[in-house]
């Protein structure tokens, strides 16, 4: 038997979400991974960093390679091709390894957008209402018959926007978007936004 939430305080009837609205909650949930994952990253992206990069500037100096280094560059069958050597060389190297970071990091960006909006347009070709019990213990949601019951305790976060409002909960790993047309008007709106804070702010 689920957990009751009674007295219920605000009954919705919750429209699909549009995509940016669709899209924040994934970045709302991912932002605490993100952050605590940041720091430790970047510490050790740095150590390696120095570790390779000293590598190769005791390398090159043992073989002299900062002069010996060359690199042919053809830019037209019919010009004569460009001589990049000594210190060019390794200025054009750096700038070819930090292009390719920079490329392949935003094919990362671009490759999780698509993901993202892939759910979206899958889930826009399913029933798109769900029902959602707000009430003194807790909040309900009932999408295409599916039930879940959670407790205010076990909600991680709240988040009032301009168009949506987003609540997640178990350890930040699920959430929902309440659309602004959820509500019957805006005082209905700015009375249960004012409940759901209170709530969250007990847990």
């Amino acid at each position: 038997m689920l957990p009751s939430i009674e007295p219920i305080r605000f009954q919705l009837r919750v429209p699909h979400a549009q995509y940016p609205d669709y899209f924040r909650l994934y970045r709302l949930l991912a932002a605490p991974f993100a952050r605590k994952k940041s720091l430790r990253s970047t510490l050790i992206g740095f150590a390696v960093g120095a570790v390779i990069g000293a590598s190769v500037v005791a390398a090159a100096s043992y073989w002299r390679l900062w002069k010996s280094a060359a690199l042919t560059i053809h830019t037209d069958i019919n010009s004569r091709p460009v001589l990049v050597e000594g210190t060019p060389f390794w200025i054009c190297a750096f700038a070819v390894f930090v292009i390719g970071v920079i490329t392949a990091a935003l094919a990362y960006v671009r490759a999780s957008r698509r993901m993202i909006r892939n759910m979206y347009e899958a889930s826009r070709q399913e029933p798109s209402d769900w029902t959602m019990l707000i009430g003194e213990a807790g909040f309900q949601t009932e999408v295409q018959g599916i039930v879940t019951t959670v407790p205010w305790h076990s909600t991680n976060g709240f988040h009032e926007g301009a168009t949506a409002s987003f609540l997640y909960f178990n350890r930040g790993l699920n959430g929902f978007v309440v659309p602004n047309e959820a509500f019957a008007d805006s005082s209905e709106r700015t009375a249960c936004m004012a409940f759901i804070k209170t709530k969250v702010a007990q847990k």
